[in-house]
């Protein structure tokens, strides 16, 4: 889109549109315009939520030099990290956590940046949350902590696997005992 927007919420609409696109470009203009590089939509999910989600680093770079909130919450009180870690972009969330966002946060749920990554099977993120210093001893409103929750998903991994996530299951297992 190349017009010149006429209202605030129109730029803020656009700018959403353009940071779920990774386009820089359209993300420059946009703020140049007047579009608030905190723009929220229905939802509550800011530009850079849905940069994070939609896996484009540069547009979450472009975003935080900006001035963009690293720890934005939506409406269910989840994190940019929160969204970046579920979709295992662990760019993203290597690139948050360096920058302020916060490790510890927690959702509506009491589920944490950490619980998040381990809930959709992002061990890499897991590992990184970890070394990163994420704290492990809290649980969520189901009383499951994030090693219980990774524990699951890799049982999980195991059966449907025939036991080939054996290595895996190890690896977390010694992480999360020498952790914290």
């Amino acid at each position: 889109m190349k017009y010149k927007a006429t209202s605030k919420e129109e730029l803020n609409a656009q700018l959403i549109e353009a940071a779920k696109a990774g386009n820089i470009e359209n993300l420059k203009r946009l703020l140049e315009q007047g579009a608030d590089v905190d723009a929220r939509d229905n939802d509550g999910e800011t530009a850079m939520m849905l940069a994070a989600a939609s896996e484009h680093l540069d547009a979450v770079k472009f975003l935080a030099e900006h001035g963009a909130d690293v720890n934005a919450r939506d409406k269910e009180r989840r994190t940019v990290l929160m969204w970046a870690a579920a979709g295992g972009h662990l760019d993203i969330v290597m690139f948050l956590a360096e920058h302020g966002a916060d490790v510890d946060a927690r959702d509506n749920e009491e589920r944490t940046v950490l619980m998040w990554a381990a809930a959709r099977e992002n061990f890499d993120v897991v590992k990184f949350l970890v070394a990163y210093g994420a704290y492990l001893g809290v649980d969520n409103i189901e009383r499951k902590t994030a090693a219980m929750i990774a524990w699951e998903k890799i049982e999980d991994i195991r059966r449907d696997t025939n036991g080939s996530g054996l290595e895996l299951r190890s690896e977390i297992r010694d992480m999360l005992r020498t952790a914290h």
